[in-house]
């Protein structure tokens, strides 16, 4: 009987870890593979990841890896966010010659794990939404879907996660 302790172990092993990795990814996103908040952007950082922004001598390495990490799972991914509005300015990325708008979401914060991220979410709009856009006002409620272009985490001081959401719309 001793031979087949080992497979025993390794398949016993295997049915703990498989449910627990599903659970990650399918919680990572919203429906139909959307992300709908910011916590579902951190969600998609590993958890030994997320300890290691934790410990200040391999904080900055860490937040780099975490960023390669967003900019592979994270960017180029459809969002749809809702978010109080901080302000209103035009775009200084000018499309076709034509000034767009974007807004710069009031400062969260998202834990994830043991670790709090104070995030920033600025979302450029389409310019078909400038009219909408324009007429906004701080402290205004908006909810919006576009195409993330920028996540990336800094680890300077306090942990944050920036998004950047691109080509918007007004839901």
């Amino acid at each position: 009987m001793k031979p087949f302790l080992p497979f025993v172990c390794l398949a016993i092993g295997a049915m703990l870890v498989a449910p627990v990795a599903h659970a990650q990814d399918t919680s990572a996103k919203g429906a139909g593979g959307n992300l709908s908040s910011l916590k579902q952007v951190t969600a998609l950082l590993p958890h030994n990841l997320l300890v290691s922004l934790l410990n200040s001598a391999g904080k900055e390495a860490a937040a780099s890896q975490a960023t390669d990490i967003l900019r592979q799972k994270a960017e180029g991914q459809t969002a749809a966010f809702k978010c109080k509005i901080d302000r209103v300015e035009k775009d200084p990325r000018k499309e076709q010659g034509k000034d767009g708008y974007r807004i710069k979401a009031e400062d969260s914060f998202v834990r994830e794990g043991a670790a709090n991220f104070k995030a920033y979410l600025w979302i450029h709009f389409n310019l078909t939404e400038n009219d909408k856009v324009s007429a906004m006002k701080k402290g205004g409620e908006i909810s919006v879907t576009g195409k993330i272009t920028l996540a990336s985490v800094t680890a300077q001081g306090v942990l944050e996660l920036h998004v950047d959401l691109s080509d918007a719309t007004v839901n």
